[in-house]
């Protein structure tokens, strides 16, 4: 690669970082100013689809339902760098991916944010088939040595 397309590469990789970070940056702030306003029953009218399926209703519980929506955005955006920025470091992609899925598993059961129990129940059962997958994805690597075995794992 020359000395212009590896700063043509950089320059582009810098303009993609920065326009992900403004994408993420500004739902976070929105989120801070929409904390402060979610005290009239216009402006929960306004923003209800950012809080559908969510506890909303008491003050405190503003921020948790936000956080719910943010962090499936991060997650998204998340994995959208990893495939951009890590492309050859499959590593790297999936320990994001178990991050995120993790993070996802605590914030739900620790704040339990939904509004029923069996939504609750089925978004974890979700994450924890991302898990189980991430896992099984773990063993078509080079993780697993030899071919025979992932050939055998395969089948099963």
């Amino acid at each position: 690669m020359t000395a212009v397309a590896a700063s043509n590469y950089f320059a582009m990789g810098m303009l993609a970082i920065n326009g992900l970070l403004l994408l993420l940056l500004l739902p976070l702030a929105f989120c801070c100013c929409l904390r402060k306003r979610m005290t009239s029953e216009r402006s929960r009218e306004r923003f209800e689809t950012l809080f559908e399926g969510t506890k909303h209703e008491e003050p405190d519980s503003v921020r948790t339902a936000l956080t719910v929506s943010l962090l499936y955005f991060s997650r998204r955006m998340g994995f959208c760098i990893s495939l951009v920025f890590m492309d050859t470091f499959f590593w790297g992609q999936i320990a994001m991916q178990f991050f995120f899925s993790s993070a996802t598993i605590i914030f739900l059961l620790w704040f339990r944010p939904l509004d029923s129990s069996l939504a609750l129940k089925v978004e974890i059962m979700n994450e924890v088939t991302n898990l189980l997958l991430q896992y099984m994805l773990l063993c078509f690597t080079d993780f697993v040595p030899e071919a025979e075995t992932r050939e055998q794992v395969g089948a099963a």
